[in-house]
């Protein structure tokens, strides 16, 4: 049930535009570097919570012991999790 909740939260996050959801964060926050940081963070953040969802439902055909398909469930959530921050940080920073 908190999954469904999460996921459609993550839906309306994703049916705004990126910029008009960060301005409104910023306008609910106030002014500052620290507001503008969580703004940007709040706009990427449907992002990374459906790679966390997918990495999660895929291993879950695989027949292993909950620790171990905790752990790689883990492991390749940071993995896909970090290719992406590297994918935004270039499409923020405008490329190389």
């Amino acid at each position: 049930m908190l999954g469904v909740v999460i996921m459609r939260a993550t839906d309306v996050m994703l049916a705004l535009p990126s910029l008009l959801l960060a301005i409104a964060v910023v306008a609910v926050l106030g002014p500052g570097l620290e507001n503008t940081m969580y703004a940007i963070a709040i706009v990427l953040l449907p992002g990374f919570v459906r790679l966390a969802r997918a990495a999660a439902l895929g291993g879950l055909d695989e027949p292993l012991a909950f620790a171990v398909y905790t752990y790689s469930i883990a492991c390749a959530a940071a993995g896909m999790a970090v290719a992406l921050g590297g994918l935004d940080v270039l499409a923020f920073s405008g490329g190389v």
